[in-house]
């Protein structure tokens, strides 16, 4: 069965990192952010709250209920199908969610437009915006 679990992710270089919710399954995982930065002072991470923050009870009621509605998605549409890679699950909650599955087709609409760019400072902006997409 699919878990979730929160995660202030502190692998990138300065003072504030995102917080994630971490998507674990068949030994792979996937991760969906918050929205939410946090220095990992303002984190407690074994009570999975925000503390030392100005607006601590306003952050962890934002946590709780976006944690609530990935819990409810998933538990919607995932059915006792433990061959479901972790990636897999996300995909199918975004879309539930935010009607962001078929993701294909995006990728593919942006790469057409980067083809219709005609200098190459445009060009390598939006590669780099497609990069971080991806």
């Amino acid at each position: 069965m699919a878990t979730l679990s929160l995660y202030l992710d502190t692998r990138a270089a300065g003072k504030n990192h995102p917080l994630k919710i971490v998507i674990r399954n068949r030994s792979t995982s996937a991760m969906i952010s918050l929205g939410i930065k946090l220095s990992p002072d303002e984190w407690d991470a074994k009570k999975c709250r925000v503390i030392k923050h100005p607006q601590k009870n306003l952050l962890n009621s934002r946590i709780r209920q976006r944690f609530n509605e990935i819990e409810n998605a998933m538990n919607r549409l995932f059915v006792a199908d433990s061959l479901v890679k972790a990636k897999e699950i996300k995909l199918r909650i975004l879309n539930e969610l935010y009607g962001l599955g078929n993701t294909d087709m995006f990728i593919d609409f942006f790469r057409e437009q980067i083809s219709t760019k005609r200098t190459k400072h445009t060009k390598e902006t939006y590669e780099i915006v497609l990069r971080k997409i991806l």
